[in-house]
């Protein structure tokens, strides 16, 4: 007897956590998955994991993308940060004369960053991306999460990657937005809640810094902790709760990079083409079709 039943095509979603520009190695995977002709039904991405993810999500090629870390490292070597400082919002902290403190500021301004994502994505938008993309974000009233699935690309990059109170808030569909890290560095939990099968996870860490050169450098190396101590909570309710399976791909980097640190970026790119090719068998094994 022949039985009529299918089996049902998993639903499988690619989950791309936070890490700045430690997460352009995501690139390695997308150069796998693009010569396998292999698609998630979805991708989730959260701080800089969105960055290179949106792109892709959107069409853009291997080759598009490099562009777009190389024009990231011009801006970044032409308008160094020592120059985007916004001196209002620091003489506001010792109350110095002429301080001003405002919702939308903080110790760096916003314009670069957000006109340089607004520039390389133009019109491009979240809903007609070819495949289906949310952004993490943190809502900065409430602390509660906020996933972004419709608009201009460019400006909810920036949103889920504001890292507050070093880059701005951005005000976008009536809510003030923040870095979505604050709430999960690793947004898997949503995955799982909405009920996709196998989730193919990749998280970016770091050797912590033994001396730092900056506030930023200590600030952000402190927070990281943190944030990588939530996340390792929140897998573990995922795996505990969903009903399918969830497979972690981390990416560690045996030094602390800062997301200004571009001249690590050919160290990042060939560590994680390593770090996928050791992962390619079962990463082809979790995500072909059936």
């Amino acid at each position: 007897m022949v039985s009529n039943q299918t089996t049902r095509k998993p639903k499988v979603a690619l989950v791309v956590g936070s890490g700045g520009i430690k997460t352009l190695g995501v690139i390695s995977l997308f150069e796998l998955l693009n010569e396998h002709h292999i698609k998630p039904d979805i991708i989730y991405g959260t701080s800089g994991g969105t960055i290179l993810s949106s792109l892709w999500a959107s069409g853009y090629t291997i080759a598009q993308m490099d562009i777009f870390i190389q024009d990231y490292i011009t801006l970044l070597k032409k308008h160094p940060l020592s120059k985007q400082i916004d001196y209002r919002t620091m003489l506001s902290l010792a109350g110095y004369p002429g301080g001003r403190f405002k919702a939308d500021s903080a110790v760096l301004k916003k314009e670069w960053l957000l006109h340089f994502f607004s520039e390389k994505t133009g019109s491009k938008k979240i809903e007609d991306c070819e495949i289906k993309l949310k952004l993490l974000c943190t809502e900065l009233e409430t602390g509660l999460p906020y996933l972004i699935d419709k608009g201009l690309i460019g400006e909810s990059v920036y949103a889920s990657c504001a890292l507050y109170p070093i880059l701005p808030p951005i005000f976008l569909n009536n809510k003030w937005l923040v870095d979505g890290v604050y709430y999960s560095s690793i947004p898997v939990l949503q995955a799982v809640k909405e009920g996709y099968d196998n989730i193919i996870v990749l998280s970016f860490e770091e050797k912590s810094a033994t001396n730092y050169g900056s506030f930023f450098e200590f600030y952000i190396d402190f927070v990281s902790k943190m944030f990588i101590n939530k996340a390792k909570k929140q897998n573990s309710l995922a795996i505990d709760i969903h009903h399918g399976e969830v497979k972690f791909i981390n990416f560690y980097y045996d030094k602390a990079i800062n997301f200004w640190d571009v001249d690590e970026i050919d160290y990042i790119r060939k560590l994680s083409q390593e770090v996928v090719h050791n992962h390619k068998d079962e990463i082809l094994n979790f995500m072909k079709p059936l």
